[in-house]
């Protein structure tokens, strides 16, 4: 049973976001085997890590123990994991510079200073480095690290945090979501900015610009797919509270509910329509069927008198 559990976490585990940035272990877990968080499930609505509680001088001293006796760097990169976490980012910076020269173009390394910096308020390093990153491994973080570089793109040149800069589409700013891409694009887009929004409201609980844009973006991609309306409202409501424009999703909101009801309306209408349609078919086959019957025994009878007419 524990094996299975541990395969089980083991899949699950490790590629974290902390604060602003997106943090990046060598592995699922930790090159010694510790788990720093497992995910719970929410139905499809991003909620973020649930981190365990680790008593991280203990992992970096057995860290660093286990590099110096094996020389792999997979625990020296780790150990800058670790110092992310404890907020030691000085020491995180100075040991992937370190590694980076050593050990040039690793992702974990060029990822984990990208978020650093991106931490420490230096967008502009920030950017550099999340992009070699992506360079490097275009499809790390589900092919989704493009919307990361987007975000610091906006920070870096003072753009709007709006969807057209942030996921290079919007759903319109008309009453109801809109849009020309196809339910497969959709459903790609979705899974990235899902996996987006998981890493970076681990740690960001207050509002944020970025956050409440691609939950807004989330709950209109959820509406035009057609799924449950309580889930689109829920990240609806998610988006107010990182700051999206309250008024702007309550009249979206309030739009979408009316044409949900002309809907049920007008499937209402379209079904009574075939009931009726259905009666009155009925009713033309009965009359029908009546009229051929009285057509038959009046027939018959007369065929009768003339057969007992001619007997005779």
């Amino acid at each position: 049973m524990k094996s299975i559990l541990r395969l089980i976490t083991f899949i699950l585990l490790f590629q974290t976001q902390f604060s602003f940035g997106c943090l990046n272990g060598e592995t699922l877990e930790l090159k010694n085997g510790v788990l720093l968080y497992q995910d719970s499930e929410y139905m499809n609505i991003p909620k973020g890590h649930d981190f365990y509680k680790n008593d991280f001088e203990a992992i970096i001293k057995d860290l660093r123990k286990l590099y110096k006796e094996t020389n792999d760097i997979d625990y020296l990169s780790d150990i800058g994991v670790v110092l992310i976490l404890q907020k030691k980012y000085n020491e995180a910076i100075k040991l992937y510079n370190q590694i980076e020269k050593t050990h040039p173009n690793r992702y974990s390394t060029a990822s984990n200073l990208g978020t650093i910096y991106e931490l420490t308020g230096d967008n502009v390093s920030a950017l550099k480095w999340i992009e070699k990153a992506l360079k490097i491994n275009p499809i790390s973080h589900n092919s989704s690290e493009w919307i990361h570089v987007n975000i610091l793109k906006a920070k870096v040149n003072n753009l709007i945090f709006s969807s057209q800069n942030i996921i290079n589409t919007n759903f319109t700013f008309e009453s109801l979501p809109k849009t020309n891409l196809k339910n497969e694009n959709l459903e790609s887009l979705r899974f990235q900015i899902y996996f987006q929004l998981n890493e970076r409201m681990s740690f960001i609980k207050e509002k944020d610009k970025s956050i409440a844009v691609l939950l807004f973006d989330l709950a209109n991609i959820d509406y035009l797919l057609g799924k449950k309306s309580n889930q689109y409202k829920e990240l609806y409501k998610m988006a107010i509270g990182y700051g999206f424009d309250k008024k702007f999703v309550e009249d979206r909101l309030k739009a979408i509910e009316k044409h949900e009801l002309s809907n049920k309306i007008n499937s209402l209408e379209r079904e009574n329509k075939k009931v009726i349609s259905k009666k009155l078919r009925d009713k033309k086959n009965n009359t029908n069927y009546i009229l051929f019957l009285s057509f038959s025994i009046t027939l018959s009878l007369i065929l009768y008198f003339l057969f007992k007419k001619f007997k005779k």
